[in-house]
């Protein structure tokens, strides 16, 4: 028979744990027990089925991101499996496209990932746009407090205050991340009790100023560091990204407050081997405070062509990577901080 692509019913989402389990074999029992309890309960599950067996699976869990002023639901995409005894058949790469083609139906701005691997990646123009760092609080003269996993079940009032202090950390230096709902903290909770996690809060005359996760069952590590003082003791390649709906990203880009214009037209072309959409010539309209894409049939006169790789777009309007080309490209201002931290 052939091979069927298909999301899994929500009933049915169990049956793509054995697969996981084969293909994430450092993942701890709890940690699955937790997983396919709750992130499946409104994740979507996209599989490759032959005769009823799943070959390869991608799972795509919801968050809403902050992008500026506008509130998104994107896909963080985890789960990337594909059996043992089935690799490189080509599996993985037909689950990509029609997870990106579905992406694009609905305007998602972009999508992004924690790789095992870059190089598994790349082919299909996912960049990294997050470097994961690390940090230290500074913790002197603060009252330490510190708390197992699996409190927020029980203390609602603690758990809204929580929620309204760590979307506030993150929109003072960030403008981008996923918003920290009461419901997003809950859920955290449960994920560091799976892994016997705790969280030590940071008061300085009764005021919560920072906040640490440890978690590990065989390994401790620090799972976040939010503090109002704290020192950055170094960072690493994270999150990869990839623009799903080109048109919906640059409405996030403007120019740069310093450009001597107001506004800006620029021709450029997109090329994009997975998604037609994006792959042609557009005119590009920047002002200092969005910006749009315009179809265009022919070179915009008067302007120079830049063309520009869809990979090569992620890169430098997530602020990730300078962009070394002279003129006008100068003055568009990407991205202001990303800051991705969710961990499966």
């Amino acid at each position: 028979m052939k091979p069927v692509i298909r999301y899994l019913e929500d009933g049915e989402k169990g049956k793509s744990r054995s697969l996981w389990e084969e293909a994430f074999p450092e993942d701890s029992r709890e940690f699955d027990d937790y997983y396919f309890k709750e992130k499946t309960r409104d994740n979507r599950i996209l599989v490759k089925e032959e005769d009823g067996r799943i070959l390869s699976m991608i799972h795509l869990n919801p968050y809403l991101v902050k992008i500026k002023d506008q509130i998104c639901p994107l896909d963080y995409i985890v789960g990337v499996a594909t059996r043992k005894d089935r690799r490189h058949e080509g599996h993985m790469k037909s689950l990509l496209e029609q997870m990106m083609k579905d992406m694009y139906g609905r305007r998602t701005p972009f999508t992004f990932l924690m790789p095992a691997n870059e190089e598994i990646y790349r082919p299909f123009d996912f960049r990294f746009i997050f470097a994961q760092p690390a940090w230290e609080a500074s913790a002197e003269g603060a009252e330490r407090v510190s708390v197992p996993a699996g409190w927020t079940e029980t203390d609602p009032e603690r758990t809204e205050k929580l929620s309204r202090w760590t979307d506030r950390w993150l929109a003072d230096r960030y403008q981008v991340f996923a918003i920290r709902s009461p419901g997003y903290i809950r859920r955290m909770d449960r994920e560091l009790a799976s892994e016997n996690g705790q969280w030590t809060f940071l008061y300085k005359e009764n005021r919560l100023c920072g906040i640490i996760c440890e978690w590990g069952r065989k390994t401790r590590e620090q799972r976040l560091c939010y503090a109002e003082n704290s020192r950055q003791t170094g960072e690493r390649p994270a999150i990869m990204g990839r623009i799903i709906c080109l048109e919906e990203f640059v409405k996030n880009i403007c120019l740069k407050k310093d450009c001597p214009f107001d506004s800006l037209e620029a021709a450029i072309q997109i090329e994009d081997q997975f998604l037609a959409e994006n792959s042609g010539l557009w005119l590009w309209k920047l002002d200092k405070n969005s910006s749009r894409l315009e179809r265009s049939q022919e070179k915009h006169p008067g302007n120079e062509l830049e063309i520009f790789s869809i990979g090569e777009m992620i890169e430098w309007l997530s602020g990730y990577k300078s962009l070394e080309r002279a003129g006008w490209t100068k003055w568009v201002q990407p991205l202001q901080g990303i800051f991705l931290d969710e961990v499966v």
